[in-house]
């Protein structure tokens, strides 16, 4: 007899999430559309991570329990959790992070629309250590959901500081087509430009998704540091600005386009290499071979003088007095 399979997978990657993990829980528990699993991996957490898990598999037959016997490295516990779905969408859900109880409510109609749709992402807010919102963030991309491929993929890498799209609804058929995220500083962003290739990436213009600002999270790191953040095997990334050119035109390399898109594809690609930000960065991964430590002192001053909140200023706009969860989505204090 054949299993019935949920319309939505939810894939939540965690090591040592103790912190937040039931927040984060919870607000999934809580959608208001209900036929979705939760397959959560565990990349080898010596904290509280697995008993807070198990609360919410003995109670829930929705949530999955998966562990790794050892730390494999960010990426790749991302990708365990696609590997394990089985629904025809999907979307992560980072441990610290929040969704509103509408949310697959409100994204799965996104990707009911047709199989054109490839991913559907929502406004983002900020919030706090206590889930207070004490910002938003401004980039809205206009185009992303084009009819033309080549004009989706320059949008996406030409126009998005971020790269919250990777936490957006995906179309699990057109996911599985792509390598997913990579070992190598910026997949994420790598990925997103291959999804915009193969299909439309639709911006719900609702807020339905709350980032989580904390000490530990990832875009805190160095740059240096973040390749053994992404894959511990793959020790530190020498020249990542140049691995982000070369992914990005392979990226178009391996969709199937029209002549014409593809060629118009690459040469977005080529405006995005040759960006005045994308050629300082390669220049600062130059001195960083010649001067090891260049990369350190550098982010070092950029986030005493330039980031203070953990976010570029110019993209968010950030509240005199942050506000409360509860004025935005009903919270029980969980």
């Amino acid at each position: 007899m054949s299993v019935r399979k949920p319309k939505v997978s939810i894939g939540v990657p965690v090591y040592n999430g103790e912190r937040y993990l039931r927040q984060a829980l919870n607000a999934i528990a809580r959608q208001t559309f209900t036929d979705f699993e939760v397959i959560i991996c565990d990349n080898a957490s010596t904290d509280g991570t697995e008993a807070i898990t198990r609360e919410f598999t003995a109670r829930d037959q929705r949530f999955r329990y998966h562990r790794n016997q050892e730390n494999i490295g960010a990426a790749r516990n991302f990708n365990r959790t696609f590997e394990l779905a089985t629904g025809e969408y999907f979307k992560w859900a980072a441990a610290d992070d929040l969704i509103s109880p509408d949310y697959l409510a409100k994204t799965v109609p996104v990707l009911n629309t047709g199989p054109d749709v490839a991913l559907c992402y929502t406004k983002v807010k900020v919030i706090d250590d206590d889930s207070r919102v004490v910002g938003e963030h401004l980039v809205a991309l206009q185009h992303t959901a084009d009819a033309s491929p080549s004009r989706r993929f320059g949008e996406f890498i030409r126009r998005s500081p971020t790269c919250f799209q990777v936490f957006g609804l995906f179309r699990a058929n057109v996911l599985a087509q792509t390598p997913l995220i990579a070992s190598h500083v910026g997949s994420d962003k790598t990925l997103i430009a291959e999804i915009s290739l193969r299909g439309k990436v639709v911006f719900l213009p609702e807020c339905l998704f709350f980032s989580r600002q904390h000490d530990g999270r990832s875009v805190k790191l160095p740059r240096e540091k973040l390749a053994a953040w992404y894959d511990p095997r793959s020790g530190r990334s020498r020249m990542p600005t140049w691995r982000k050119w070369k992914e990005n035109l392979a990226v178009v390399g391996r969709v199937s386009l029209p002549p014409g898109e593809r060629i118009k594809s690459y040469g977005q690609a080529i405006l995005w290499a040759f960006s005045s930000r994308n050629l300082a960065l390669l220049g600062l991964d130059i001195a960083n071979i010649l001067a090891p430590g260049s990369w350190s002192r550098v982010w070092d001053f950029y986030e005493r003088h330039f980031r203070p909140r953990g976010y570029s200023i110019e993209n968010y706009r950030y509240y005199e007095q942050p506000q409360s969860l509860e004025t935005i989505w009903k919270n029980d204090g969980d």
